[in-house]
């Protein structure tokens, strides 16, 4: 019997055909030559296997995965004994055979979530390893980052990462290609508070929950947070509106 799962790959839903609820390491008719309706991929850890795929013979080898195109006629020749081999079908466009080698740790844990299955019968897990098999065997380009553009994000890491140094606004400005002036109103755009007040609030977090999680002294919480003096801390710690 077949079934059917919805995964993502590339911010988009695909679908993958897999037999016997997904729970057998496999399958009899593997060693029947066949074709699917969709792509197949292959993937085989503790041993290695041979297949014939139209005239030409393929070697997947301990901890590597296979696609194999749609109509095109195969079937697994030959298997070590101790080998376990799956496979499943996915609705993706694929041309030509294609194979790759992502550890036989990673086959190995999709195993142990296979076999899992008979007890919680949850594929989220199967369904992340699908995913993963699928950008490995059918890219779709190159992707590149960009710098973020989201500046309040940009806003809440830089002060959070920064929070115990000698920060000043000069150097949040510089961080955002931006004037002093242009920093400040977008601070107080996303977070409510001036940049002084941002940081001061971040630090003073942070120092409660040192004083409430560990045996530091007041003097020491001041110094890792980023206080020079502990005057400074103390009047920050005492203030009504943080």
């Amino acid at each position: 019997m077949y079934n059917e799962l919805i995964f993502t790959v590339s911010n988009e839903k695909h679908r993958v055909f897999f037999m016997n609820g997904f729970l057998s390491s496999s399958r009899d008719t593997a060693s029947n030559l066949h074709k699917h309706n969709f792509p197949e991929i292959h993937f085989i850890t503790g041993g290695n296997a041979v297949f014939l795929v139209g005239e030409c013979k393929k070697c997947l080898k301990s901890g590597g995965i296979m696609i194999i195109p749609q109509g095109e006629f195969h079937c697994c020749i030959q298997k070590d004994n101790d080998a376990l081999h799956n496979a499943f079908q996915v609705d993706l466009d694929v041309k030509e055979v294609g194979t790759a080698d992502i550890g036989s740790g990673v086959i190995s844990n999709l195993f142990s979530e296979i076999e899992s299955l008979k007890k919680t019968g949850d594929y989220s897990k199967v369904s992340a390893y699908v995913s993963l098999f699928c950008s490995y065997l059918c890219p779709e380009g190159k992707r590149s980052a960009a710098p973020v553009s989201d500046y309040g994000f940009i806003i809440q890491e830089f002060i959070s990462m920064n929070y115990n140094k000698s920060i000043k606004l000069c150097d949040l400005a510089g961080e955002l290609h931006l004037s002093e002036r242009q920093a400040e109103r977008l601070v107080k755009t996303y977070t409510g508070n001036s940049f002084k007040d941002e940081v001061r609030k971040i630090r003073i977090k942070v120092a409660r929950q040192l004083l409430s999680s560990s045996e530091m002294a007041l003097s020491e919480v001041a110094e890792y947070v980023g206080y020079e003096s502990y005057a400074g801390f103390w009047k920050a710690m005492k203030s009504n509106d943080v």
